[in-house]
């Protein structure tokens, strides 16, 4: 056979049809018969190792069995495949595995090399003892053939390959695809020019969508929102296209609250996160008029409680005056109704200055002065309950701006709560610390502590564990600190002690 006419001949082998298996059959049936063999076999090598398989054979010396290999750098075949280099032999083979080596009078031994010179391949065409050899023109024929070959099982290879990582990326989509729609958030991903890339079940749900026509852009998605809403999400997109997590919450006509979380996702496309909250503020609206009606309740126990201790008061001593015999002692009794009168005149005044809240009349202030004049005008009072009072100052604590009277009787209702913990005295511990951006005051006493389930509750108003007082004084502490911008927070162990951190703003007049 002479080249040209090999690859004349080649031609139908450039169209690869059916499978691989079914196309090398016809490749060594295409061999037998152009270079008129008695045998053509064909090994594949297995991904990554050294070893080739039997994958095709035509022709009666085809009688190799299906589990014949070829170990590179081992015999003929080995060599051929590990040098890259095609063999003529002959005169009887050195194939030491083949049923019928020793009628074999001459053969080619081909390795399919690919463009990056790695063997993948060994094709084998034979010829019995008594026929002609083959020469030159034969071997360059078989390479032209394995060189055809080489590149087919290398793209089938590619092919299968691909089709593989296509068939796992396929069910891992739709693995995703699943789960994201077992989820009862929205979640939509968005290139940028705010095209649906991905959109889940609840999302369509969410944004009253047909499941079975999505959209395939945003401002079509959104079509069913209120103008209001879409607007408020839309600066949501905006702001996560800068690169700035986003969030919202909607309220539509329908009276659904959806909220909405917007943040850049991958290739700078923006992942949109949708919830329907409308349960969830019904439940919070629904506790927080449980709470203001319990708040109510211990309002109205607290004020019912603290009235009646005056009134109990002033009716005795109405009833004692009664039946006083003389003007001195009618005075007495009346002097009893006129302080009881003035407790629930105090009383009263505590209730409407809650009610009112919190106004400030702020100016510079020092807040060791503030600690120092007060321990001063309760001097008497604490050595009176057994209380011993050690005040520390801080380093440089600078003025702030304050409302001093309040910061005041804020700081005496704390002082009072530690001396009332400590009973039968104590030493009560205040500090002042000066930070970077605020100034802290520190109450510390060695008391009974604060059971855990209270800690919770210890600035509801009117929550008291005390026989009297309304429960009133530490929320009316947090409402001034908070007033001035500040935050309260309390320790305690039971049996060992409490104490509560002021922190106020370091802020002075512009």
């Amino acid at each position: 056979m002479s080249v040209p006419s090999t690859f004349a001949q080649l031609l139908p082998l450039f169209s690869i049809q059916g499978s691989l298996e079914d196309y090398l059959v016809r490749v060594t049936e295409f061999c037998r018969t152009t270079f008129e063999a008695d045998g053509v076999s064909l090994f594949l090598r297995i991904n990554g190792t050294d070893t080739f398989v039997l994958a095709a054979q035509s022709g009666p010396r085809a009688q190799l069995p299906w589990t014949a290999s070829v170990t590179v750098d081992r015999g003929i075949a080995g060599t051929s495949a590990s040098d890259g280099a095609p063999i003529i032999l002959n005169g009887t083979a050195e194939w030491s595995n083949h049923p019928a080596k020793d009628t074999i009078g001459s053969s080619m031994v081909v390795p399919l090399i690919t463009l990056q010179a790695e063997s993948v391949g060994i094709l084998n065409i034979c010829r019995s003892t008594g026929a002609q050899g083959y020469g030159a023109n034969d071997l360059e024929g078989a390479e032209a053939i394995a060189r055809h070959l080489a590149l087919a099982v290398d793209n089938a290879s590619l092919v299968a390959r691909h089709k593989a990582d296509a068939d796992r990326y396929a069910a891992l989509a739709e693995q995703n695809r699943r789960v994201l729609d077992s989820l009862p958030s929205g979640v939509i991903a968005l290139d940028r020019a705010r095209r649906v890339v991905q959109a889940n079940a609840s999302a369509l749900r969410l944004l009253q969508q047909p499941l079975n026509h999505p959209a395939t852009d945003w401002e079509t998605l959104a079509t069913n929102l209120s103008p209001e809403g879409k607007a408020a999400i839309d600066r949501c997109l905006a702001a996560a296209s800068s690169g700035n997590e986003s969030r919202v919450t909607i309220e539509e006509p329908d009276s659904r609250h959806l909220q909405v979380r917007a943040s850049q996702g991958a290739a700078f496309g923006i992942t949109l996160i949708i919830d329907d909250i409308t349960h969830d503020i019904e439940i919070e609206r629904e506790l927080q008029r449980t709470r203001t009606l319990a708040e109510v309740g211990q309002m109205t126990s607290a004020i019912a409680h603290e009235i009646r201790n005056p009134l109990t008061s002033i009716s005795g001593a109405a009833q004692m005056a009664l039946d006083e015999q003389t003007l001195d002692g009618a005075k007495g009794w009346a002097k009893v109704v006129q302080q009881e009168a003035l407790q629930l005149n105090d009383l009263c005044d505590e209730f409407l200055d809650f009610a009112k809240g919190v106004a400030l009349n702020p100016g510079e202030a020092s807040i060791d002065a503030v600690v120092s004049e007060l321990l001063m005008q309760m001097d008497s009072q604490l050595i009176e309950s057994g209380t011993r009072v050690s005040f520390e100052p801080g380093d440089q604590v600078p003025i702030i701006l304050a409302d001093k009277a309040k910061l005041s009787q804020a700081i005496r209702n704390l002082i009072l709560n530690g001396a009332e913990a400590m009973v039968g005295g104590g030493e009560l511990r205040i500090s002042t610390e000066a930070q970077q951006n605020c100034v802290l005051i520190r109450v510390e006493d060695h008391g009974i502590g604060i059971p855990e389930e209270n800690l919770a509750r210890l600035f509801t108003p009117f929550f008291t564990t005390k026989s009297r007082g309304t429960g009133l004084g530490l929320c009316n502490v947090r409402r001034v600190i908070e007033a001035h911008g500040g935050s309260v927070e309390v320790t305690s162990r039971v049996g060992v002690g409490t104490e509560f951190t002021l922190c106020l703003p370091l802020r002075t007049r512009p």
